[in-house]
């Protein structure tokens, strides 16, 4: 039992420790779609999580007020010429998915 305990528990500490910020990049293209906004980078992002793509960062839709603010800080530091950093938390099978985004000083 203490065995299954602790192999679930590191499987855990490795999920948690893939989640990192990553930037400051160039804000892209941005692109709004029904599934959520996406920031398009024109190369790629270096992360350690696993992805298919790594062009595309994605605030799905499920979390609108995320995805909105997200856009709204993009598009400000886009007009400012200002770069961004993005929390890449997971991959979700597709692409590399954000739960922050942050304008560095």
């Amino acid at each position: 039992m203490r065995s299954i305990l602790f192999i679930l528990a590191t499987l855990a500490s490795f999920s948690v420790l893939s989640a990192e910020w990553v930037g400051p990049l160039d804000t892209g293209a941005i692109e709004v779609h029904q599934s959520g906004v996406y920031f398009v980078q024109t190369t790629p992002i270096v992360t350690n999580i696993s992805c298919k793509n790594y062009n595309y960062i994605k605030f799905p839709s499920d979390n609108a007020k995320l995805a909105d603010r997200a856009m709204s800080i993009g598009l400000s530091a886009s007009m400012a010429r200002k770069k961004v950093k993005f929390y890449i938390s997971q991959c979700d099978g597709e692409y590399l998915v954000a739960s922050a985004i942050m304008l560095p000083e």
